[in-house]
């Protein structure tokens, strides 16, 4: 998102956090729970969850959604989870 970022400012466009966009979060947070079980199974999940926390920083559910996320304990409850958020 930085990286994006930098290249709006660059172009003189207006700046757009990722959070406002979180349709794209959801799907960077799918990639990155389905990376991490690919490479350590279910412990990829566990060590997962302390990331999830700051995909989600800024929306304005994230004090409830932080608590699901963190004691997901599959892809499926986290794709769940993620599927849930408007």
């Amino acid at each position: 998102w930085i990286f994006q970022d930098i290249k709006r400012a660059l172009k003189g466009e207006p700046h757009d956090p990722a959070y406002e966009n979180f349709e794209r979060v959801k799907e960077v947070v799918q990639n990155h729970a389905n990376l991490a079980f690919a490479l350590k199974g279910k412990h990829g999940i566990t060590e997962m969850r302390k990331h999830l926390g700051w995909y989600i920083r800024g929306h304005k559910n994230a004090q409830k959604l932080r608590v699901k996320l963190m004691t997901a304990r599959s892809l499926e409850e986290i794709s769940a989870i993620l599927n849930s958020i408007k």
